[in-house]
Formats: structure tokens, sequence, C-alpha cells
């Protein structure tokens, strides 16, 4: 079946981090110059299922050995070459790699490279005195003394420069990550291996739409052929780019937004490897998890979507030929509104009384009284409606008030606070009139000792 493209239209929010994830299941063999993939003609591989999502990547598959004997090899796991940002001191190689046969854990090791303009730099890297913390985890003039990462010595700095032919800058390598274990296929028996980990996920974010204006060029990269990532890789088109814009603006214009914020995410997985099993693979199913109903995703993939529900869509091909690899672009299109009076009193449920606001730097400080937390619920839920990126429960406190026993709930809110008035500190005592006995009452509350 020749590839189609799909852009499914189906629109989150998150922040920068570095590149990209991983790989199906290979034959390999261990060499001088590290680990090798190699093919086999003995072993199928009957199913594989594939989910992906910025979150997680989880891969089941089949196997069945149609030899007449037990086969022991090294199977191995690789993953996309990853490079560390300029900035990346905080980011780490892949995390949490789990693999289990036939639902047993499987202990694997793991195999690193260091690659410059396609070499292997890891043994100079090494033989200039730099750490495996420096070379693999963290750039090298990163500092981090719990993991035992110094900066470079000038005679180190200069040594790297050497090595990539740069004058200004530390070359920045390639890392490669392979995991490895031993496993026996039994002759004309299936076996059932899992992975589960936690990707490396390529972000990026922008607010197309500041102050009543929409600046089409503040979109997220990966629109212009070309580009870092290059759009082409997970079929973007421009009816797609089109689609984002009149989502910011909707939110914008439609719903007076201070800010619409456009991110971007991308996770890569290598297919390629498959080929090395004997004959395509028999039944292939790919899964790509959503964070919300509105994101847009984009990949390049044979064969028509179903959705299975509002976050989940899946495709299916039987006697499977995988492409080299699949890069899946999770696009989220949101927007954040002005915190006002008028925004609390239309948010809050009859039940609800609010009592102080305070804009802070981050956004709002909120105390409110009700007689139950589903109350203050279904507050939190209205403002984030209204705009609030982000309602936290602070402190539950149970105050007395008109005879009643009531609850009292500190909200912290982020957003634009700046329709509210700062004040420095709680007062003392608030004002209100709730119903009591079919009578609105007045009375003081308590909100912090003198």
């Amino acid at each position: 079946m020749g590839n189609r493209v799909f852009a499914i239209l189906l629109f989150v929010l998150s922040f920068a981090m570095s590149t990209r994830v991983s790989a199906n299941d290979s034959f390999a063999r261990i060499g001088t110059g590290g680990l090798t993939l190699i093919q086999n003609s003995q072993v199928r591989m009957l199913e594989e299922n594939l989910e992906i999502s910025t979150k997680a990547v989880r891969v089941r598959y089949r196997f069945l050995n149609e030899g007449p004997n037990d086969i022991r090899a090294t199977v191995a796991f690789p993953m996309p070459p990853y490079q560390l940002r300029d900035d990346g001191c905080e980011e780490q190689p892949l995390r949490d790699f789990k693999v289990t046969v036939d639902g047993k854990p499987i202990q694997t090791k793991p195999d690193f490279k260091a690659e410059l303009s396609g070499r292997d730099v890891t043994g100079a890297l090494r033989k200039i005195g730099l750490t495996e913390s420096q070379i693999f985890y963290q750039l090298g003039n990163c500092h981090d003394a719990e993991n035992d990462v110094r900066p470079l010595t000038k005679k180190q700095a200069a040594a790297v420069a050497r090595l990539g032919n740069e004058k200004n800058r530390d070359p920045q390598w390639r890392m490669i990550e392979t995991y490895y274990w031993e496993q026996t296929f039994p002759a004309g028996r299936e076996i059932e291996v899992q992975h589960d980990y936690k990707p490396l996920v390529g972000s990026t974010y922008n607010a197309p739409y500041q102050n009543g204006h929409l600046v089409t060029e503040e979109l997220p990269t990966a629109f212009k052929s070309g580009s870092d990532p290059d759009p082409k890789e997970a079929c973007m088109d421009d009816a797609l780019r089109k689609s984002l814009i009149k989502r910011a603006q909707t939110l914008g214009e439609g719903r007076n937004a201070i800010w619409v914020w456009a991110s971007f995410q991308d996770v890569e997985y290598i297919l390629g490897t498959g080929r090395n099993w004997k004959g395509p693979i028999g039944q292939f199913t790919l899964r790509i998890k959503k964070e919300s109903p509105d994101q847009v995703v984009s990949l390049c993939f044979p064969g028509k979507p179903k959705k299975i529900d509002p976050l989940t869509i899946e495709f299916t091909e039987k006697d499977f030929i995988p492409q080299d690899r699949l890069v899946v672009y999770f696009y989220t299109i949101s927007a954040s509104y002005q915190i006002t009076p008028k925004t609390l009193a239309a948010a809050a449920p009859r039940s609800v009384h609010v009592v102080h606001t305070s804009s802070e730097h981050l956004g709002a400080q909120v105390i409110a009284l009700t007689g139950g937390q589903a109350d203050i619920t279904e507050f939190m839920r209205q403002l984030k409606e209204a705009g609030a990126p982000s309602v936290k429960l602070l402190e539950w406190r149970n105050v007395d008030a008109c005879s009643l026993h009531l609850l009292r709930a500190d909200l912290q809110i982020e957003g634009d606070s700046s329709g509210l008035r700062y004040v420095p500190q709680v007062p003392e005592f608030a004002d209100i009139r709730i119903p009591v006995n079919g009578q609105l009452m007045s009375c003081k509350v308590r909100l912090r000792q003198p």
C-alpha cells in the first residue's frame, strides 16, 4: 500500500527539552566496534503493538522461532541519535527503560557512543580526560556535583574544539544509545517481549497571538522545508498550518485572550530494524495517544487512521514491511486570559463566596468559602474554563461564619492577574452575606490571626 499523508486534526502546552526517541528489537553482535545489528532467518515477528505519546512509549512483540533448534542471541534495541542543547545542563539520556519477556522482568545493558560528523569519538573524548557523565549525560561545560559532572579545563576545552575543528565553541556530538540483553528463542514456541520507557521529546513553544495581534511567524518550527525539524518528515502540509493559525485566531479574537500559545513536540521511533527478522511483521498496530482531545497530530504512515477514543488514534497493517523511521508531531494551541474580579464572579457557583483576591507575580491568590468540597472543585473547573492555565488548591480550613461551619479554600491561580488589585497582606476580616434559614445574613469572617 502506498504511503499516504495524514495530518490528524485533533489540537496542549509543554516546554523546551532536547530531542527524541527509539526502535524495534533486532538481533545484534558485540564486536570491537560495539553493537552491530544483524539479520536473522529463523525468528519471525508475528505481531507488534506500538503505542507512542509524549509521556511514554510502549511496545509489545510476539516472536516465533520457526527453525528446528533453540536460538540464543543478543537482542538490541537502538535509540535514535540525539543531541544535547547548548543549555542542556538539566537533560539526561533515556531513563526507566524496562523489558519483560513472557511477563518476567529482564536486566538490560546499555551501550553508549558519542558521534561527531559520522565518526565515533567516544574513545577520543575519553583520552582527552572527559568523564562518562561529561560525555553522555550532560554537556561538558555543565557543573553538577551530585552526578560528578565538572566543567572542562582549558586544556580539555581546547582539545575538544580541535576534535570538532571548531574554534569558538565545543563541538556538539550526538549521543547514540542501545540497550541489549541475551535472549533464548525456543524452537517452535512463541515468546512475548514488552518494552516501556519515557522518551526524550523534542519541544518548542511560542505565542503567535499577543495582546490582540496575530503573528503567524511566531508559530513553532517544523512548518518550513529545510528547517530543523523538517515538516516533511511528519507529512506536515499547508492545510494543517492554516488550521493551526485559524485555531490561534479563534481563541484570540473570539474569546479575548491575552496570549495564545502554540507548542510543538516531536517523538521519533526507529522502525527499520524490524526488517532484520524473518519476513514482514505479521500484524502491526500503531496507537498515538494525545494529551488532550484538541491536540493536533501529524505523521507519515500508510493506511487510514481509526479514532478509538477522544485521545487515541490507531493504524493497523498486515504483513507490514516497516519504513526506516517514524516521527510523530504533536501540536497544541491554548490560550490564557486576564483574571479579573468579573472573571472570578462569573466562575464561582452561588454556594461559593470569594472573600479575598490579590494579584501576585505568577498569578493570583484567592480565598473562597463554601459548604462543601464539591463546590470548590466546580469553581476550580470554571476558572480553568475561563482561561487560567493552572488552578491549585493550597489549603483547606474549617471556619465559622453566621453560626455555620464552612470550608475555607486557599487557591493559587496562574495567569495574567493585572486586572486584580495587589494586596500585600491577607486582611484580618472579610464581610460576607450568606443565606441562613432562607434569609441573607451579613457577618464577618476571620481570615488571619491578628
